[in-house]
């Protein structure tokens, strides 16, 4: 799985805390999947919106919706139901 992240920092007078949430999304992005290959790129980006920042449960989420709809794709091109574990088949 390759991951190419872009990051909206907002304002130029960048903080250290606006690239916080991108940080925990690259990190976060196999969940509770184990992928062997598993590669992503960053790129933070100034721009003339407000600044961005660490808030509550920053990042996660990001990660989480990418790698299941990854999840998604894959299983419709194998023809498999997304909502059942290989377990339970």
């Amino acid at each position: 799985m390759r991951v190419d992240v872009i990051s909206d920092l907002g304002n130029p007078v960048l903080y250290f805390s606006g690239v916080g949430p991108s940080l925990v999304t690259v990190g976060s992005l196999s969940g509770g999947y184990d992928i062997p290959l598993l590669g992503w790129t960053l790129s933070a980006v100034a721009t003339n919106t407000c600044p961005v920042g660490a808030y509550r449960g920053f990042g996660g989420p990001q990660a989480h919706l990418t790698t299941e709809r990854v999840m998604d794709l894959i299983a419709a091109d194998l023809g498999l139901d997304p909502s059942k574990s290989a377990a339970a088949t």
